[in-house]
């Protein structure tokens, strides 16, 4: 094992290794500035630059807010849409296109909308919107638990909407904070029917221009934004899958925001003058999923067995450079409620194959493990040394990040690697979605999580209006959980995004709802 953990982190210090020698010689020629010879430094001719580029590791999968909300999407989303309400930088609730709001009883709430919001086609947004925007969300089965126990939406006039529940329901605001009920133009939605992700229509402060599909997205400035001004002229989100690639390109000022910056590459970056590493911890969790729906995955003897035999220290070593926080908890802990109290599966490859013996796989069994993207690969073939240690031969199968998500939404898969980001703050968003029996693969349960004490807990939660006792609830979901090994947790995601060093206005959202309005050379 020890040989193989350090044939990883070699390939892992050559990556960084290699693209630092690229681009090192890029900066011979050039200088400083990282640019062909003879080209001005980059600060020089980045001053007064609007038209910016983002590079992106993987592609969205969808611009229609009630049609999904992948991360790779959720950062372009974030650019075109406004909910009624919000997560400030605080994590308070705080008023989007509602101007204010107030509950006439606990299953009731009157939102006052701002006046003159334009909608990208110039219409203005109204009551009329949001009563259709919800009520599409409560129809798409990819979002509806955002929606969940919304018994109706009402509008009492062109600026007055009533949302009322079917219960008590905690989790309400958090959830109209998530982007599944972000309020779109209803005649340009209604025009386009199911096209609406590729001529998408909202109030945020960039509109569409383009989708070059496997290359780039073009937003461009809303001049009408309602909630001031937008400094940048047009946003590119370039798809650029390698690490290095992206990070060269950041150092030549060719984008000027790198959204994932390859771990192999993070001390390189933050020990340039050009350019900035800015971390922080994101909401978002590492975990591998067992379709528990499969033999031997039905059994959580062999799911326990699993979580001892992979050595999560090393995996987040080589996965992250160390910039991540080793976990067994299923829910991340930049969320309300999360717990370190639970069971530990420390590596223990002994402890993994008593309880193989007693799952009846004494002599282990063959499996396959679905991944995307180099960092998971490189992920998947540690776990792979890991299990055959204790004797399960994993096959590692790539794919395309749509590719992967359909074919584990239709449950055609025995294990997969994946993170998962909480975008509300509220731990009902990480653990109701994600293990209610109730909940289709295509909204989060897709590890086919089915545990009658768990959905009881979960349903209890949600009306429970005390906060204090609502998070015992969770503390107590968590334990059950993570006994009955739902997930191999792994690790808690880092944000490690690059910027150039003259770039102003990027400060990281806590649940890395950045929207980028106010990005600017100056």
């Amino acid at each position: 094992m020890k040989r193989i953990l350090a044939m990883l982190l070699t390939f892992a210090m050559l990556l960084g290794a290699t693209a630092c020698g690229s681009s090192s010689a890029a900066s011979g020629a050039a200088g400083a500035a990282g640019g062909p010879p003879g080209a001005p430094a980059a600060s020089e001719s980045s001053k007064g630059k609007t038209d910016l580029v983002i590079a992106t590791a993987a592609e969205a999968v969808t611009l229609d807010p009630q049609d999904g909300w992948d991360g790779n999407s959720l950062y372009i989303m974030r650019q075109l849409y406004n909910g009624l309400v919000k997560l400030n930088d605080k994590m308070e609730i705080v008023g989007d296109l509602a101007e204010s709001w107030e509950f006439t009883s606990d299953t009731s709430v009157t939102f006052k909308l701002k006046h003159g919001v334009k909608f990208h086609n110039g219409d203005e947004m109204k009551a009329s919107d949001v009563v259709y925007s919800i009520e599409r969300a409560q129809k798409s089965a990819k979002v509806k638990t955002f929606t969940a126990n919304i018994a109706s939406v009402t509008a009492d006039d062109d600026y007055t909407v009533t949302i009322k529940t079917n219960i008590p329901y905690a989790p309400l605001m958090s959830n109209l904070c998530h982007t599944a009920n972000s309020i779109v133009s209803q005649k340009a939605a209604e025009a386009a029917g199911d096209k609406f992700s590729a001529s998408p229509v909202g109030t945020g402060p960039f509109k569409f221009v383009k989708w070059d599909s496997g290359d780039k997205i073009v937003l461009e400035k809303n001049a009408d934004y309602f909630a001031g001004t937008v400094k940048p002229t047009s946003l590119t989100f370039k798809l650029m899958s390698e690490g290095s690639a992206r990070t060269i390109a950041l150092e030549t000022g060719e984008v000027d925001l790198n959204l994932t910056v390859a771990a192999s590459d993070a001390k390189r970056i933050s020990e340039e003058d050009s350019v900035k590493l800015v971390t922080s911890m994101s909401p978002k969790i590492e975990y591998v999923s067992m379709n528990q729906k499969e033999k031997p995955f039905d059994n959580a003897l062999v799911r326990q067995a699993i979580n001892y035999a992979i050595d999560r220290k090393s995996l987040n070593t080589v996965a992250t450079a160390g910039y991540g926080e080793v976990t067994d908890s299923v829910m991340n802990k930049q969320i309300s409620g999360y717990t370190d109290d639970v069971a530990h599966y420390d590596y223990n490859p002994e402890k993994a194959k008593e309880l193989l013996k007693q799952a009846g796989y004494e002599n282990g069994f063959e499996t396959t493990i679905l991944v995307s993207g180099d960092t998971r690969n490189t992920e998947a073939q540690l776990i792979q040394a890991n299990l055959a240690e204790v004797g399960i031969n994993v096959t590692i199968n790539t794919a395309e990040s749509t590719a992967m998500l359909e074919q584990i939404n239709n449950g055609g898969y025995k294990m997969f690697i994946m993170s998962y980001n909480n975008t509300t703050g509220d731990p009902d968003t990480s653990l109701y979605m994600l293990f209610n029996s109730k909940v289709p693969a295509s909204s989060g349960n897709r590890s086919f999580t089915n545990i009658p004490e768990v959905d009881q807990k979960l349903e209890a939660a949600r009306v429970e209006t005390n906060a204090d006792a609502r998070m015992k609830i969770y503390a107590e979901l968590q334990k059950t959980l993570t006994e009955q090994a739902v997930w191999v947790p792994l690790y808690c995601v880092p944000n490690l995004v690059g910027i150039r060093g003259d770039l102003s206005g990027y400060t990281p959202h806590p649940l890395g709802n950045d929207v980028f309005d106010q990005l600017s050379y100056e």
